[in-house]
């Protein structure tokens, strides 16, 4: 997964850099980090990918 396919799939969720970095308890940096990592391949690459593909939807109010 390149690393614009894993912020594009947060975003059709409804979700920020900001507001995945709250939910999964990191810093925003670091969810640019996980980005990377699974574009290049590394070793937590497939947890990331599946914390991903768990998001619900935002639904705003």
């Amino acid at each position: 997964m390149k690393r614009t396919e894993f912020k594009a799939e947060y975003e059709k969720r409804g979700w920020t850099p900001m507001s995945l970095a709250e939910r999964w308890g990191c810093s925003k940096t670091r969810i640019h980090q996980m980005a990377v990592e699974v574009e290049q391949g590394h070793k937590k690459a497939q947890a990331y990918i599946d914390m991903l593909h768990g998001l619900p939807h935002v639904i705003n109010s």
